[in-house]
């Protein structure tokens, strides 16, 4: 397997004006990672709107990239369902057709109650967690942040990566701000984590990937499509991202 180290983005899946996956589009997006400079394409992850994609359309987007990145950078598939047998089916087929890792999302329909929602996002981006994770951890096992605002500290701290939605837009400033913080280079590390801090947080305005989606049309590089039940960027969270991308120096 090659190594999963670095900026991991969480690839955005284009579409079409009608739904249909836009699979040139993938494959376009692809090319302008690799280029820009991100060590892993992470597709089909819930950045990559898996929860309304088919079966046949996960697999389907897990072959395309396989075969388009050619070697030159680890896949990350995510196969992750609410059924056991499909998330197995999924892990299956990825690896059949070459991925290099995947990506499983716990089961997600279980009615927890208001609180039981707050407590369960309540108790991510804890960076104390992360450290008694990373202290404990047996030799050869990588730890990694799936959290834009708090991955400089995980690395800084021997985590390995970042599964990372601003590396969608910023792709090259994420593999560089992750490469410094893995190898120690704090300051450089820091200034890059501050260019980048509008994005870590504007880019969850509203429901992800939608302000994702917004910032790559703008960009020129996505169509701003999306399945529903999301539904694209408001206006007023269209200032708050543009604002960041003016801030992050990417208009």
């Amino acid at each position: 397997m090659n190594a999963i180290v670095g900026s991991i983005v969480a690839l955005v899946t284009p579409m079409h004006e009608d739904g249909r996956i836009d699979f040139d589009g993938l494959r376009s997006l692809i090319d302008w990672h690799i280029d820009q400079g991100t060590d892993v394409i992470g597709v089909v992850g819930t950045t990559g709107e898996s929860p309304t994609v088919t079966m046949e359309e996960n697999r389907e987007v897990i072959r395309v990239a396989v075969e388009h990145v050619k070697g030159r950078k680890p896949v990350l598939a995510g196969t992750g369902a609410n059924a056991t047998a499909e998330a197995v089916e999924l892990s299956r087929f990825a690896k059949q057709v070459g991925a290099d890792a995947t990506l499983s999302v716990v089961p997600y329909y279980n009615k927890p109650s208001q609180e039981g929602i707050y407590q369960h996002f309540n108790a991510t981006g804890n960076v104390e967690r992360a450290a008694w994770l990373i202290k404990h951890a047996p030799q050869g096992f990588s730890i990694y942040s799936g959290d834009d605002a708090t991955a400089i500290a995980m690395m800084l701290m021997g985590g390995r990566g970042s599964v990372s939605v601003t590396a969608n837009i910023a792709p090259k400033a994420m593999h560089e701000m992750c490469m410094a913080a893995i190898e120690g280079r704090v300051r450089e590390a820091t200034a890059l984590h501050f260019q980048l801090l509008p994005l870590h947080k504007q880019l969850f305005c509203e429901p992800s990937p939608a302000p994702s989606k917004w910032a790559l049309n703008k960009l020129g590089r996505c169509p701003n499509n999306l399945r529903l039940p999301l539904t694209p960027l408001t206006p007023a969270g269209q200032d708050l991202v543009e604002g960041a991308m003016r801030d992050a120096g990417l208009l």
